[in-house]
């Protein structure tokens, strides 16, 4: 049984972005400003569907440095939160729900990101400031992303597959918005659209092209209620990162 409770605390610590395979060491950028709303996934409190303690991240978009000594509280029977010390300008501040899975970017996790200026804000928008969760999706074809299989390229090479490609994913919404490009593999510079649409179904078949050279197909998709709002998103978790595309290449 979960007892409410608000939990108070600094964060210490380094943000490692492995993906980039550098560190970024946490600086002393903080101030008086507060930020203070509920979370909600699909229009209500996030603790109605668990009564997970987030970890809090947040960013100093001026500096382009972490916050160090920042405060926060969370309340798991309301979803209340509070973000405290922080700085006066632009800042993300972000909330992950790790509920499932060796680490909080695989499918059935929750996470939460918003990029307020605080300078923009008045007293009463800071004070009731709203924040959305998106849950991971769950894709089980053409790759299973709860699993973790691969580095990002170069460091492993891209998954292979058929021309004709199934998705298949769990449901969670109303409809999905589903998009394939091709990007270069040299710089990742976006090539064309292959495909752009909509469905309420959940999978998706398309027969593609053997991949051109130094190309590569780059997948995501997002879930949206009935009020065509997202509420949840894919994410693929690598041996050295994560990220919020699928990419593979096509040969037969």
């Amino acid at each position: 049984m979960y007892f409410g409770r608000t939990i108070i605390s600094s964060v210490l610590g380094v943000l490692v972005v492995l993906s980039g395979g550098y560190a970024i060491t946490p600086c002393w950028a903080a101030g008086a400003g507060q930020l203070s709303g509920t979370v909600y996934y699909n229009d209500n409190p996030l603790s109605e569907i668990t009564a997970m303690e987030p970890s809090f991240w947040v960013w100093d978009e001026t500096l382009n440095q972490s916050v160090d000594d920042f405060t926060h509280t969370y309340n798991n029977l309301t979803g209340a939160y509070t973000v405290g010390n922080l700085p006066e300008g632009p800042i993300t501040v972000s909330m992950i729900y790790h509920l499932t899975g060796s680490t909080s970017t695989l499918p059935g996790n929750y996470r939460a990101h918003a990029y307020p200026d605080l300078s923009q804000l008045s007293t009463e928008e800071r004070a009731d400031y709203p924040i959305d969760a998106l849950l991971i999706i769950h894709q089980t074809s053409p790759w299973d992303n709860s699993g973790i299989d691969f580095a990002t390229a170069p460091a492993d090479p891209y998954p292979v597959h058929s021309r004709h490609v199934v998705y298949q994913w769990d449901a969670v919404a109303d409809h999905y918005a589903f998009v394939i490009t091709t990007l270069r593999d040299t710089d990742f510079g976006f090539v064309e659209y292959v495909v752009n649409t909509t469905t309420q179904e959940t999978s998706y078949t398309v027969d593609l092209e053997d991949s051109a050279e130094s190309e590569h197909y780059h997948s995501y998709f997002t879930a949206c209620n009935a009020e065509n709002e997202v509420i949840a998103s894919y994410m693929t978790t690598y041996t050295n990162g994560y990220g919020g595309d699928y990419r593979f290449k096509v040969q037969e």
